[in-house]
């Protein structure tokens, strides 16, 4: 019974999950893109095609310090969760739990400090790719952001077209959102 309120409890926090994911996932698509053309703006300007592994690198060092928008959405996620499954179990055994539990307070603490390094690994190891076959192939700056919006289309929403899709599937973990909302 304990295990199967668990389960429903974190299931109805899903959605507030994913939403909060599709926001910091579009704040991290605005901001690559922005940089995207900052980049094509320093290649004009040296009458220069795109530098991708500079591209590359200026993304690494964003994601690097995107933890913090991750943290900042998710918090209020995770705390809402632990207080109404604490405000259940006050419920179901009749008593308060009023005294903060120090253990549990340095484990959020540092949870929150390393959770959103494997989604941003995640991310950075997409772009890689991306950036690869950019260079491979001699993208030219619409196609990145075409290929980038795509990416993040998909881990936000999932929906892609059949072709569109196709050509992801190599290079994306399917529906992130889903996924990040289901182990946070």
């Amino acid at each position: 019974a304990h295990w199967k309120t668990n389960d429903l409890t974190a299931q109805s926090w899903e959605p507030r999950f994913r939403e909060a994911a599709n926001r910091v996932f579009e704040k991290d698509k605005r901001e690559l893109l922005a940089i995207l053309s900052k980049n094509k703006k320093k290649a004009l300007g040296a009458k220069a095609t795109v530098d991708w592994s500079m591209v590359g690198d200026d993304w690494e060092r964003y994601l690097e310090e995107a933890g913090e928008n991750w943290r900042e959405a998710f918090i209020p996620m995770i705390q809402g969760l632990i207080t109404d499954r604490g405000k259940q179990l006050s419920t179901q055994f009749g008593m308060a739990f009023n005294v903060q539990n120090l253990f549990a307070r340095d484990w959020f603490n540092d949870y929150m400090l390393k959770f959103a390094q494997p989604i941003n690994k995640t991310t950075l190891d997409s772009i890689a790719t991306l950036l690869a076959q950019a260079q491979e192939e001699g993208w030219a700056i619409p196609t990145m952001q075409n290929h980038l919006g795509d990416m993040f289309e998909q881990w936000m929403t999932g929906e892609l077209t059949p072709e569109e899709f196709i050509w992801f599937s190599d290079r994306l973990p399917p529906y992130r959102t889903e996924m990040i909302a289901r182990t946070e």
